[in-house]
C-alpha cells in the first residue's frame, strides 16, 4: 500500500507547480472516461474506497498528505458522476460518503454538497446512508466551517439543508480543485498579529480541553483569518464599532457570524442573533 500512496502522490503532484493545478484533473478524467463497463466502474469505486480506508487512514503521515488525498478522492468521485451519471453509483458503494467524512477543509466540504444531494436520491429504501441523512453530512459542513456540532439538533436540519440547497454551485470537480488551491495559498502566509486565542468548543455548554485552541489572526496579506488545526479560513468584517466587531467566514453557508468585543470576548451566533457558543479565552 505504500507503493499505492507513492503512486497517488506522483500523479497528484506531477503537474506544474501552479496554484490552479494541484491535481491533474485531465488525467483523472481520462482514466474515468475509459471505464466502459459496470464491472470497471465498480472496481474504480473500490479503488477509491481503499485509498480512503487504507492509504488515508492508515498510511498518511502528515496533514498536508491527508488533505491532498481526501480532496483528490472527492474530485474523482465528482468526475465519475459528471462522466457516467449518478446511475454509476449503487447503494452498496461507500466511497462517496467516507471521502466526505474524512475531509477537513470547509470550502471543499461545501463544494461537494451537490454530489451528496444527487446520490442520496439514488438510495431507495432504508439503509445506513438514508438513516444518516442529513445529520451526518450536515455535521461535516458545520464542523469544518464553524467547529460546531449539530448533534441532537434535528429540529434545525431542514432549515440548514434548505440553505445549502439554495446556494448556486459550479461544476463540482473544478470547484473542489479551486477550493483546495485557495487553501494551499493560505498555508503560505505568515502570522503578522494574534488578535486573540480561545479554547475550542463544539457544543454550547461543553468544553473539551483536549480540542486545544483556535486563534483569530492578521496574516502577512493584512487580512483577518481564523485558524484551527493549522488550517486558515478567511474572515470578512460585517460590522465594526468601538465595542464590537462582527466577522463572517468567507462563503460560509448558514449566515452565522462571530462577535468579538473590545474586551476580547468571542461568541458564535446564528442568523437570528442567538448565541451558539461563548468561547473561553485560552
Amino acid at each position: 500500500m505504500r507503493i499505492l500512496l507513492l503512486t497517488l502522490f506522483l500523479v497528484v503532484f506531477s503537474c506544474k507547480n501552479d496554484t490552479q493545478h494541484f491535481f491533474p484533473i485531465e488525467s483523472y478524467q481520462n482514466e474515468i472516461s475509459n471505464l466502459k463497463t459496470d464491472e470497471q466502474i465498480s472496481s474504480y469505486w473500490k479503488k477509491l474506497y481503499d485509498l480512503d480506508q487504507v492509504t488515508y487512514l492508515k498510511e498518511t503521515k502528515t496533514q498536508k498528505e491527508g488533505d491532498s488525498i481526501s480532496v483528490a478522492n472527492m474530485i474523482r468521485v465528482a468526475l465519475i458522476i459528471e462522466t457516467h451519471g449518478k446511475e454509476s453509483y449503487k447503494p452498496n458503494i461507500n466511497a462517496p460518503w467516507v471521502v466526505h467524512a474524512h475531509n477537513y477543509i470547509s470550502k471543499t466540504s461545501l463544494a461537494y454538497w451537490p454530489i451528496i444531494n444527487q446520490l442520496i436520491s439514488t438510495n431507495k429504501g432504508k439503509n445506513s446512508i438514508n438513516q444518516n441523512y442529513p445529520s451526518y453530512y450536515l455535521e461535516g459542513i458545520s464542523l469544518t466551517f464553524y467547529d460546531y456540532s449539530l448533534f441532537n439538533q434535528n429540529n434545525i436540519h431542514e432549515i440548514l439543508v434548505n440553505k445549502l440547497n439554495g446556494i448556486k454551485y459550479s461544476k463540482v470537480s473544478t470547484s473542489l480543485q479551486n477550493a483546495y488551491s485557495q487553501h494551499r495559498s493560505f498555508m503560505k502566509l505568515n502570522t503578522k498579529e494574534v488578535i486573540g486565542t480561545w479554547q475550542r468548543q463544539n457544543f454550547k455548554n461543553n468544553i473539551d480541553k483536549s480540542l486545544g485552541n483556535f486563534q483569530i489572526l492578521t496574516m502577512s496579506d493584512n487580512r483577518t483569518y481564523i485558524k484551527r488545526d493549522n488550517r486558515l479560513q478567511l474572515l470578512k468584517t460585517e460590522d465594526e464599532t468601538l465595542k464590537l466587531v462582527k466577522y463572517k467566514i468567507d462563503q460560509e453557508p448558514f449566515n452565522w457570524h462571530y462577535e468579538l468585543t473590545n474586551t476580547g470576548e468571542l461568541s458564535l451566533k446564528n442568523d437570528k442573533g442567538e448565541i451558539l457558543i461563548e468561547y473561553k479565552k485560552y
